[in-house]
């Protein structure tokens, strides 16, 4: 994503998917497609005077894991004997399943292929509001997920909540 600024600031990169056409094969207005709007990911960023190259991975988006373990692979090599003849899943198991899998980030699609539409909006963060502090990997730590936890004073679904 590249992004000029005019100063360095920081700011709220928040990242959207949605449909191109509507079921007629209309092409739809940013209106119209509001509400089908679905937010892929948002973080921080801190933007500098100039010209702003944004890479992100679909690793680090928060809420996605890589998959969900089955419950016969977590009954075979995740269940461990404990000392007092008890069994205990280890700690991480729980977290694991703590997000949606990233094979489903994406729709499915059609067999001629479906266009969909990517819109990333960059707003400055307001001043003047306390933002809480987060560390997103310890939120992953504590099975909270990125969808748990506010990054922004925006209302959810920025811009895309009003016509």
């Amino acid at each position: 994503i590249d992004v000029m600024s005019d100063k360095t600031v920081d700011a709220v990169v928040r990242i959207f998917l949605g449909p191109k056409y509507d079921c007629m094969g209309r092409l739809m207005s940013v209106n119209d497609k509001r509400l089908d709007m679905f937010e892929l990911d948002s973080f921080m960023y801190k933007l500098v005077n100039g010209k702003n190259t944004i890479v992100r991975s679909s690793m680090d988006m928060q809420g996605f894991i890589p998959e969900y373990l089955s419950t016969r692979r977590v009954m075979e090599s995740e269940m461990m004997p404990s000392g007092d003849g008890q069994t205990m899943v280890k700690d991480w198991w729980c977290k694991s399943r703590n997000g949606f899998p990233q094979r489903l980030m994406l729709p499915l699609g059609t067999i001629g292929g479906l266009d969909m539409q990517m819109y990333v909006i960059v707003s400055p963060v307001r001043t003047g509001m306390l933002l809480p502090t987060l560390d997103m990997t310890m939120m992953k730590d504590r099975c909270a997920c990125r969808w748990s936890s506010c990054i922004s004073t925006m209302p959810l679904g920025y811009p895309f909540d009003r016509p």
